[in-house]
């Protein structure tokens, strides 16, 4: 079975998405399936052809084109894109993220025998317009089938989209265990974790104005940020502001294998998001090392941080909640223990295995089953 694999971005570039991309086309590559990767080419730093695995990836500067409006470039991009498609001939397009190059996708020519499958990783509130003429939102209606990594994005799609409630399910995310065992949680000193992209909607500024609140009756406590992007310099001057600068630390970008070593060497992870995540993987990252989690209540994050069985939910914005949770969790080590372990049992459910499994199963079906009526 041949699928055509369209990503934002892919292999070797790091983060969230590409760990689990990476993790799902392996295994499925071991399923027996023929793939091909579409991806969008970062700045031009990395070749056009490449491979992954024995699997071709191919990438387009899908961004800067749109940006120049460059018709040239379009439409010699559109012209690569179906000479693709005409020697790949996939059964199936599974288009795993909506972004920059779901503009190019009206624009191949998919034979009526191949089947699209869109996956959305995102909540409705991080686009601009969800209005029924836009691209994105044609391309879900024109899905045969469209995959949601959480009830919280499925049942918002289906809400936008009333038409694909019968052409829609749920694969919640998975993520490969660590093969770093989880350390004793150590409150000498307590050591709180913040890890992302350093921008407004995750929240880590409030993360900041919480943590200094707690050094009064803990003042041995860190706060770890670990990350980079456009909102590290505000961050930075709102430490310096409070005057905390000696108990926080900025640790910048660590590779995806770096991350549980960051997330073992924590007490609690924080995820103060402003804008709905549409999962949380850090939030089930730090619950496979056994680490309780203070998160927003909004979008997926209540499906993977159980409030007060794996964690703490909290109210967005609120600066006082997410201080109060802080100090509950270092004044009672024993809730803060147990709810690691709880959370640690919790991120077994959300293994790459079920993962792959669930989008082979999908795939069969989608490949085998007549064509839609569009």
């Amino acid at each position: 079975m041949r699928v055509m694999w369209w990503t934002a971005s892919f292999w070797p570039l790091i983060g969230g998405l590409e760990v689990i991309g990476v993790e799902l086309l392996s295994r499925l590559k071991k399923k027996g399936y023929e793939l091909e990767v579409i991806a969008h080419d970062e700045g031009g730093v990395l070749s056009e052809t490449d491979s992954f695995e024995g699997i071709p990836i191919r990438r387009f500067p899908f961004h800067e084109v749109l940006e120049e409006a460059n018709v040239d470039r379009i439409m010699s991009i559109r012209m690569e894109l179906n000479r693709l498609l005409d020697a790949f001939r996939p059964e199936l397009i599974h288009m795993h993220t909506l972004v920059a190059q779901t503009l190019f996708y009206p624009m191949v020519a998919r034979s009526r025998d191949t089947r699209l499958l869109v996956t959305r990783h995102e909540l409705f509130d991080s686009w601009r317009d969800t209005g029924p003429d836009t691209v994105p939102n044609r391309i879900l209606r024109s899905a045969d089938w469209v995959a949601c990594c959480s009830e919280a994005v499925l049942a918002q799609t289906r809400q936008v989209i009333p038409e694909l409630e019968g052409r829609s399910s749920v694969i919640l995310n998975g993520s490969p265990m660590p093969p770093l065992e989880p350390s004793a949680l150590s409150f000498t000193p307590p050591v709180i974790l913040c890890l992302g992209r350093l921008v407004v909607s995750k929240g880590f500024d409030l993360a900041i104005e919480a943590f200094a609140r707690i050094l009064a009756r803990h003042p041995d406590a860190r706060l770890c940020i670990v990350g980079d992007g456009p909102a590290r310099r505000e961050l930075e001057d709102l430490v310096a502001v409070l005057g905390i600068e000696d108990a926080v630390f900025f640790a910048g970008s660590v590779p995806p294998g770096g991350v549980p070593r960051e997330i073992n060497a924590s007490t609690v992870v924080l995820m103060p998001s402003r804008n709905s995540e549409g999962f949380g993987l850090v939030a089930l990252e730090a619950s496979q090392m056994g680490r309780p989690v203070i998160a927003s209540r909004l979008g997926g994050l209540p499906e993977v941080v159980r409030d007060g069985s794996t964690g703490i939910l909290i109210e967005p914005d609120d600066v006082g909640a997410l201080s109060d949770a802080i100090l509950r969790l270092l004044d009672e080590p024993g809730t803060a223990v147990r709810l690691g372990h709880a959370g640690r049992e919790h991120a077994e459910a959300f293994s790459m295995e079920r993962y792959a499994d669930e989008y082979d199963a999908l795939y069969r079906k989608l490949i085998m089953e007549k064509p839609r009526d569009v």
